[in-house]
This record gives structure tokens, sequence and C-alpha cells, in this order.
């Protein structure tokens, strides 16, 4: 049996998060994100994932539509996941209410030859757990995956709810051993934030929080945007004794009026601080305009949870 939340892929990108199928499409451009995660660097069997997303808006069916590509590799687990998604705009008081669904495929791995159990026998090229759960190779299995989220966004305020695997995973690895089943519950998470424009300078407080409804985490959030050019935040994670997690640092910069970058910085506040320097994350989004004449716009941008 296994059951964790998402990969953290946080801290900052825009609100077309590739975990939330309502926010896509949200203004006129099609728009591409790149995304490279390495956390806890120096730990042996650091997790390390990457991030693909590319998404528009849809004005013949009223929404947005998305691809989103994601690989995660954390010791001798690995797990990649493929979504197209849809969403539907409806206008609601000043803002809009995006309804959204994605649907694709989740596949999890597990190299065998990286594990090593206290009664294995590992003694020149043998592998021998003499477990009979674990397999001696490779092993992979897959199972289709479904999301569903809202989001609204307005001048003043923006916020969401979504909810990943929500049929809930049951992948079986075939192996010598007649499989392993893994069941990975579903994720919850809502986000809440707002917008206060000072001049040219937009400020942006938010939360967000996630749950398997087993454990728990929060990121608070406060980020600084100077007129699109450049921008700047702070993450803190934790809520409680238990769950102080890290405090993560973050910039980007408009390298062309269509191309940005990102970087976060993690520094942990548990006890994993004695085994790693931090966390590093790096993030590319380019945009293209559909519609000639049109200007860049206001950029919202928000925390991100793989």
């Amino acid at each position: 049996m296994y059951a964790q939340l998402d990969p953290q892929i946080t801290q900052y990108n825009s609100v077309k998060s590739v975990f939330n199928p309502a926010a896509i499409g949200l203004e006129n451009v099609v728009d591409i994100n790149l995304l490279h995660r390495s956390q806890w660097v120096g730990l042996e069997g650091a997790p390390s994932t990457q991030a693909f997303s590319v998404n528009s808006p849809l004005e013949v069916l009223g929404g947005g539509i998305g691809l989103t590509f994601q690989n995660d590799m954390a010791g001798a687990m690995g797990t990649s996941n493929l979504m197209l998604a849809y969403n539907y705009g409806i206008r609601v008081g000043n803002g809009t209410l995006y309804i959204g669904a994605s649907a694709g495929l989740y596949q999890l791995r597990l190299s065998g030859g990286d594990l090593i159990t206290p009664q294995g026998n590992y003694e020149g090229s043998s592998i021998q757990h003499n477990d009979n759960i674990l397999p001696q190779g490779n092993v992979s299995g897959i199972a289709p995956d479904f999301h569903l989220g809202t989001f609204y966004t307005s001048r003043r305020f923006f916020g969401g709810i979504s909810a990943t695997h929500i049929s809930g995973l049951d992948i079986n690895l075939h192996n010598e051993f007649d499989g392993q089943n893994f069941s990975l519950s579903r994720n919850y998470y809502a986000l809440a934030g707002g917008n206060i424009e000072i001049n040219n300078i937009l400020i942006q407080p938010s939360v967000l929080f996630k749950s398997d409804l087993v454990k728990s985490q929060a990121d608070f959030n406060l980020l600084v945007n100077f007129n699109g050019n450049f921008w700047t935040g702070l993450t803190y994670r934790g809520y409680d004794d238990s769950s102080f997690d890290a405090l993560a640092v973050i910039a980007g910069l408009s390298l062309s009026r269509n191309l940005n970058l990102t970087y976060s910085f993690d520094y942990p506040l548990s006890d994993v601080a004695r085994e790693t320097i931090g966390s590093h994350e790096v993030g590319l989004n380019y945009r293209i305009n559909l519609r000639a004449g049109d200007g860049d716009g206001k950029i919202i941008y928000n925390p991100r949870f793989l």
C-alpha cells in the first residue's frame, strides 16, 4: 500500500498550474512552461522532478485546453503523469469562475536492484532480497488518472479548490512474485489569495493548503511583482510542530516580452537539514500572444504544488 501527497513542485509559477485543470487558458496567450526541481540536494536518492505544460484559451468552447507531463524520481521509485485538461469559464460577479477536469495516465516504476533489505544477499552481482514482495529487477505499472478543479479570479481576489487521483489509483507492478499493488490516495488542494496594487507594484499574499486526509501541509506565501519585469517573494511551509518544513526564497525576471525565468531555493527547517543543503527549482515560461496588437497584459503569479 502506498499513499502520499503529490511531489512538491511548489513556489512560483503562473496560475496555469500543471496540477489545476481549472486554471488553464486564463489569458489570451498560448502558455508554455518548463520546470526542474532538485529536492534535498546532497541526500542520497533525493527526489528530482521535471514538468512540462502547454495551455491555451479555447474560445469556441468558452474555456481553455491544456496538456501536461510530469516525471518524478525519488530513490528506487519513479512516477510519470500525462494529462489532458479542459475548463469552462463563467462570469460571476466581478470575476470569472473556471470549472475544469483532466484525464490521462499515471505510471509508477520501481527499481528492485536499488533496494536493500537486512536479510538480503548482495555479494558480487547477485541480488537476493529474500523478500517475497520486493522485485529483483525493474517493474512498472500504469493506470488511468483523473483530476477536478475550480478556480475563481478577479482583480482583488483569486482562489480555488482541486482534487487529484479522484478515482483512486490502484497500480499493479507485475513481477516474479505475482505482482505488488500500490495505491495512491486522493489529494486535495485549496488556494486563496489577494491582489494589492500600489502604483506599478502588485503584492500577492496567499495560502495553499494540501491534504490526503491522512496528513496535511500548508504554504504561506508573499509575492511582490514589480511592473511585470521582476518579482520576488517568500514561502513558509508548515503550520505546527509536526509540519514545519522549509522557508523558500523566490525570484524571477522577464527576459523578453514573452520569456520569463524563475528560480527558488528552499532552506529546510526540519531534521532533514542535517543531510541536505536545500532544494533548487528553476522554471521557464514562454507566452505566445494569440491576437495581433495585444499587449502583455497583467500577469498574475501564484505558488504551485507538483
